[in-house]
């Protein structure tokens, strides 16, 4: 502890109550107060210090401002850096799935379901997540419990002229009914000027449905089309994509199947065809390990080029 005084001094007296204490100088100077004052005070009472709940608060502040900063300056970069493989791989023709894969049917498929399910019965949310990819006169059978041949054609008939209602009318709202995914129309048109038909399309809808739906969507002309009425035997059998593959006169395993459903990747592998599976309905770890040979984001990452022998060169990026 220091004590501070002023010189000469001839005198002192305390004060009641004061912690200090006071000199009486003999020169004519008044009287001055002088306190004693630890080091510590000393230091510190010149710039006194926020309370601690304010420096948290200043250094939560910082720490908003400079971490997007950080983000936006160094994230892309580091994200730019990630490695993406690009395959070039040639092939006879490519058989495409259509609902999921070409066109984005959801919103017209759930508002339909919602009211076969109010009609029937149905666990909605199982039914959505088991019933993508299958025939619909299979999903009848499975779901509604129909088994009657008659009644099942009219439900089937009914159910996918819903969907296209449904989403005619979305359209004319301004919302989203039927509409072309990414990258789809690009790829078609490269492949529409191929000297043969290198494409067609295998769906589990019926011919009535799909020729509805394509031009909906403004899907570009196709050249072949394979529906639930060409087939006995629906996805995930390899029926329809040996169907497709024979369509275009081309052995399954020159083909390369393009599916978005488990169902579809399966009936693909089964028929004997590589297979590229699209993330544009499921996420990518249910595509996983049902033997795609690429899975992508969605068909953006797929260009095309027609060779000289009319045969189709893919760049996939994955």
């Amino acid at each position: 502890m220091l004590r501070l005084a002023a010189p000469r001094l001839t005198g002192f007296t305390r004060s009641a109550g004061d912690r200090g204490v006071r000199f009486g100088a003999s020169l004519a100077a008044p009287t001055q107060t002088f306190r004693k004052v630890s080091l510590r005070q000393l230091r510190t009472s010149s710039t006194p210090r926020p309370p601690p709940r304010r420096i948290a608060l200043r250094l939560a502040l910082a720490s908003a401002l400079i971490y997007p900063l950080y983000f936006y300056t160094y994230a892309p970069r580091a994200h730019s850096t990630m490695t993406r493989t690009t395959s070039v791989v040639v092939t006879d023709g490519l058989l495409f799935d259509m609902d999921g894969t070409l066109l984005d049917s959801t919103p017209g498929v759930l508002a339909t379901w919602d009211e076969y399910a109010k009609q029937y019965k149905l666990d909605l949310d199982h039914v959505l997540k088991t019933a993508h990819g299958v025939r619909t006169i299979d999903n009848m059978r499975n779901f509604c419990g129909i088994t009657d041949h008659e009644e099942l054609q009219r439900e089937v008939e009914r159910f996918e002229a819903t969907i296209v209602a449904q989403a005619q009318r979305l359209q004319a709202e301004g919302k989203t009914g039927l509409k072309i995914l990414p990258g789809v129309h690009d790829l078609l048109t490269v492949l529409n000027t191929a000297p043969k038909h290198v494409w067609a399309i295998v769906t589990s809808a019926t011919t009535k449905y799909a020729s509805a739906a394509l031009p909906t969507a403004q899907i570009p002309d196709h050249p072949q089309l394979v529906t639930a009425d060409h087939v006995t035997q629906g996805k995930p059998n390899p029926e329809p994509y040996l169907t497709g593959a024979s369509k275009l006169g081309l052995n399954p395993k020159d083909c390369i199947v393009v599916e978005d459903a488990p169902s579809g990747i399966k009936a693909g592998v089964a028929a004997g065809c590589k297979v590229l599976a699209v993330c544009t309905s499921h996420p990518r770890e249910e595509l996983e390990g049902l033997g795609a040979a690429w899975i992508v984001d969605d068909l953006s990452k797929v260009s095309a080029e027609i060779t000289p022998e009319s045969k189709v060169s893919l760049s996939i990026t994955v």
